[in-house]
């Protein structure tokens, strides 16, 4: 969506005309997104949305709304000369925003410059490699190499584009200045080090976890050291969660922060760590534990009340959470306690990161049976954990961050009965 967004901003010019097919489907995208929700508009308003697509009234009633009555995202209501004079929009369409997108360019027949434009500028914001990479990546794309010189000076052109001579690796690195940023050189390097195979499960791995948010490793088919070496130089980052005996990792794009966030890397950190934690629930809880059946359905009743439970689980399992603040437990009866949300915030940014990361259409399930919540127990943030990579944790450690836990518990403890005097 980003090369669309670009190619409808660029002026006129050769890039423009070379273009063409690419900038109408990004003007038409823009046009769709701007007339949604609004069910029925008259034909001079759907005008004064077209001029903020830089859509004049010919351009608009000669092929814009045409293709979007073709791709059957609105309905055309005619006059009896038939002029359109009122449009609406279809209720009930389903398909994804870039798919509507991708098939309006096919509409408008884009030529082989086009398409190849296209797939660098998604290699691009994907993966910085090295200038010979990069074209190899387009080759096995199947774009012949005769358009490949056109294509990148095309993109350059419009800011999509970045490039950068690195005297080390003897070649530029292009990648996307919308995603990357000072570490692309360090990406490039690393991955020109790569055999052709395992350089596609990284690039497949970076795509993922752009898509889907918050994927535990084991989801993604990539080895502990190929994982190890994309986060060491920026590519993913990780965030690991800790419980009794066990911990587990989950990827998040490394721009997320920027993304997301206006560069908030404690915001963002805490997204994750919600995020991390609720995923680890739904993925490996025992059932007896309590498995988080329906994570959406979990978050949104603690959205909207403010409180689960009770559980056995909430009293001993993420004390983190609570240090950090963003939630806090209460006494039930027995060894139960409630969960109280703390940073609204938090859970309704995280809640949109959670249902990117189970949107493949399989089964989440049904009620969720709040009484057993069952959260993870520890979180390490995304850039403690990638400093931490070739440190080996020993038991002792372990034990003694066991014991840090169980301080930090009994400390709430005595907190909320009242007890610390300071």
């Amino acid at each position: 969506m980003q090369v669309y967004m670009h190619l409808f901003a660029c002026p006129p010019g050769p890039a423009w005309s070379a273009l063409a097919a690419t900038r109408r489907a990004g003007q038409a995208t823009v046009l769709m997104t701007r007339i949604a929700g609004h069910a029925r508009l008259d034909i001079s308003a759907v005008r004064d949305f077209a001029a903020f697509s830089q859509l004049d009234s010919f351009d608009l009633e000669s092929w814009a709304i045409p293709a979007l009555a073709g791709e059957d995202v609105i309905e055309l209501r005619k006059d009896p000369s038939g002029d359109v004079v009122e449009i609406e929009e279809r209720v009930g369409v389903t398909a994804p925003l870039l798919e509507i997108t991708a098939r309006l360019l096919k509409r408008f027949v884009p030529s082989d410059t086009e398409l190849c434009c296209i797939d660098s500028a998604d290699i691009a914001a994907t993966t910085p490699l090295t200038a010979r990479d990069h074209r190899d990546a387009l080759i096995a794309a199947g774009h012949q190499e005769d358009v490949h010189d056109t294509a990148l000076k095309l993109l350059d052109s419009i800011g999509v584009l970045g490039r950068v001579k690195s005297t080390t690796l003897g070649d530029h690195v292009l990648y996307s200045p919308h995603v990357w940023g000072a570490e692309a050189v360090d990406i490039a390097a690393f991955m020109q080090t790569l055999p052709t195979a395992e350089r596609e499960q990284i690039t497949a791995l970076t795509r993922q976890a752009m898509t889907r948010p918050g994927l535990p490793v084991s989801k993604l088919g990539v080895s502990e050291n190929l994982l190890a070496g994309a986060r060491k130089v920026g590519l993913v980052a990780g965030a690991r969660v800790h419980t009794a005996g066990d911990q587990r990792l989950f990827v998040f794009p490394a721009d997320l922060d920027r993304r997301l966030f206006g560069g908030r890397a404690d915001l963002a950190h805490q997204r994750k760590l919600f995020t991390a934690h609720v995923l680890n629930g739904h993925y490996y809880a025992p059932y007896s534990a309590g498995r988080i059946r329906d994570p959406v359905l979990l978050v949104e009743r603690l959205i909207e009340r403010g409180t689960v439970g009770p559980a056995t689980s909430i009293g001993r399992e993420y004390p983190l959470l609570e240090s950090a603040g963003i939630v806090s437990t209460r006494e039930a009866y027995g060894d139960r306690r409630y969960l109280d949300l703390v940073q609204k915030d938090v859970a309704i940014d995280s809640l949109e990161l959670i249902k990117r990361a189970l949107d493949t259409g399989e089964d989440r399930g049904g009620e969720s049976d709040l009484s057993s919540l069952w959260l993870p127990g520890s979180f390490a943030g995304p850039e403690r954990d990638r400093a931490g990579l070739d440190i080996a944790r020993a038991g002792a450690e372990m034990e003694l961050m066991e014991g840090a836990v169980l301080d930090l518990r009994e400390h709430l403890r005595r907190r909320n009965r009242g007890e610390e005097l300071s």
